[in-house]
């Protein structure tokens, strides 16, 4: 789907869909060995091993020269989720 025009206003949409799979070891845990040789262990959030990655939201161009985009971003899995979604406005002067 590419731009189109509503209005005076020239939009274009995105939308990306993927699926994501880890191989391998998804736990993020580590041994870490200071300066002094003492040791220690660090862990995180085990990865997903399979997740529903969607990318969606649009730009518009207005005939004044003003521009707005609006995108969301998840990254979907069984056990975790993660969800952004950004915006932004650019005038001209």
């Amino acid at each position: 789907m590419g731009a189109m025009n509503v209005g005076d206003v020239l939009v274009n949409p995105m939308l990306d869909l993927g699926w994501r799979h880890v191989f391998g070891d998804t736990d993020p845990g580590l041994i870490y060995e200071g300066p002094d040789g003492e040791t220690f262990a660090a862990a995180g959030m085990p990865i997903a091993e399979d997740s529903l990655v969607v990318q969606a939201g649009f730009d518009a161009a207005f005939t004044s020269g003003w521009r707005t985009s609006l995108k969301y971003k998840g990254d979907i899995a069984e056990t975790a989720q993660q969800h952004t979604l950004t915006g932004g406005v650019a005038m001209p002067f």
